[in-house]
C-alpha cells in the first residue's frame, strides 16, 4: 500500500482514537504497507453511496492477517467501525495477542474490532450475530464475515458457501451485503497448511464490489439470494480459475527468518518487527519498543506507559524487557 493511501488511513484512526502516533497504529500500519498491494472497488460511486451506512461484508478467506487489515481499512474509507468476526481460538492467536497488548493503554477509546465467536456453541452464536446485525442496522457499525469460516489452501478456489439464515436475515433487517474479495495471498498448488501472511510474504489486493441492497434480494426465495451473493462474488476481480500469487519477497524472508533464529521468536512476532523496522516516520513507541527487543535492554524508568510498552514486547515481539 502507498505510503500516500496508509496516510489518510492512519489520519482516520488518529481521530477516531484521540491520541497521536503510538504502538498499536504503528504496528498494524507496517502490515498493511508490508502486505496490501492495493484497494480495488468494482464501482467507486456505488461504495461512496454507502461510506456511512452500516454493511455486512461477505469474503472469501486466504490468509490470517487480511482480517485485521481489512477492519482496519475499511473503516477508514467508510468513515465508520468495521468489526471483524471470528474464531474464539484467535484470542491465544498472534492477532489476539496484538489486540490484547496493544489496544490495553488506558488512554485510548477504541470501538469494537475483534469480535470472538465459539462456534460450538449455537446459542452464542445467535446471540453474536444479532447484536452485530443490529449495531449494523443502526448504522453504528459494519462487519466483516469471512462466509466459509476457514482459510483456504490454495487459490483459483470460488467461494461456493454462503449462509442463507445470514442472508435472509440481512435482507429482514435492511443491511447491504458487499461482496469482497481477497487475491494474490495463496500458491496454485495446494499447501500442507494455513498461512498466517501471504505466500513468500507477497502483497494481496483488496477487491470491494457492488453492494447487494435489500430491495433487490428481498423478492427473491432464500436460495435465489445465496446464489446471488455466490455470483456477485464469483465476478469480482477477474477470473478466479486464472489467479496466480504474487511473486513474494525474497530479502524480507531473509530477514524474517534471521530474526526468528536470532531472537528465538515465532514466525509472527518476527513479521511483526521486521515490518515496523521498515515504516518511514515511526513512533516514539516503536523506536524505544525495537531498540529493547534488539539490544534485550528493559524499556527506560522514565519512558511514559513503560508497563503497557513492556506488555507489548511480550505480547507482540515475544520478549519482556524487564519492568
Amino acid at each position: 500500500m502507498h505510503d500516500s493511501e496508509l496516510e489518510k488511513i492512519r489520519a482516520y484512526w488518529k481521530r477516531r482514537i484521540g491520541v497521536g502516533a503510538w504502538l498499536g497504529e504503528d504496528v498494524c500500519s507496517a502490515l498493511a504497507r508490508r502486505y496490501v498491494d492495493e484497494v480495488k472497488y468494482e464501482d467507486l460511486e456505488d461504495f461512496d453511496s454507502i461510506r456511512d451506512r452500516g454493511v455486512i461484508y461477505a469474503a472469501n478467506h486466504q490468509v490470517g492477517v487480511e482480517s485485521l487489515m481489512f477492519g482496519l481499512i475499511a473503516a477508514a474509507l467508510q468513515e465508520l467501525p468495521v468489526s471483524v468476526l471470528a474464531k474464539s481460538e484467535h484470542r491465544e492467536s498472534w492477532i489476539g495477542r496484538l489486540f490484547g497488548a496493544a489496544f490495553s493503554r488506558e488512554d485510548l477509546t477504541l470501538p469494537k474490532l475483534l469480535v470472538l465467536v465459539d462456534r460450538d456453541d449455537a446459542r452464542a452464536m445467535v446471540r453474536t450475530f444479532a447484536t452485530e446485525f443490529e449495531l449494523a442496522q443502526k448504522n453504528e457499525q459494519s462487519f466483516l464475515i469471512h462466509v466459509e469460516g476457514t482459510r483456504s489452501l490454495q487459490c483459483r478456489r470460488n467461494v461456493s458457501v454462503v449462509s442463507g439464515p445470514l442472508v435472509d436475515r440481512a435482507v429482514r433487517l435492511g443491511v447491504p451485503i458487499v461482496p469482497v474479495r481477497f487475491k494474490g495471498a495463496l500458491p496454485v498448488e495446494p499447501l500442507d497448511e494455513r498461512l498466517e501472511f501471504p505466500y513468500r510474504h507477497g502483497r494481496q489486493q483488496i477487491w470491494i464490489g457492488r453492494a447487494l441492497r435489500p430491495d433487490t434480494l428481498e423478492p427473491l426465495p432464500s436460495a435465489d439470494r445465496k446464489a446471488r451473493v455466490l455470483e456477485a462474488l464469483a465476478e469480482l476481480g477477474g477470473d478466479w480459475s486464472l489467479e496466480e500469487p504474487h511473486p513474494g519477497d525474497p530479502e524480507f524472508i531473509a530477514k524474517v527468518t534471521s530474526f526468528m533464529k536470532d531472537y528465538g521468536v515465532d514466525e509472527a512476532s518476527a513479521v511483526q518487527a521486521c515490518s515496523l523496522e521498515e515504516l518511514p516516520d515511526a513512533s516514539d513507541d516503536a523506536r524505544v519498543a525495537m531498540r529493547a527487543v534488539r539490544e534485550r535492554k528493559p524499556i527506560p524508568e522514565d519512558y511514559p506507559h513503560r508497563e503497557w510498552l513492556a506488555l507489548c514486547c511480550r505480547a507482540i515481539f515475544g520478549y519482556l524487557p524487564g519492568t
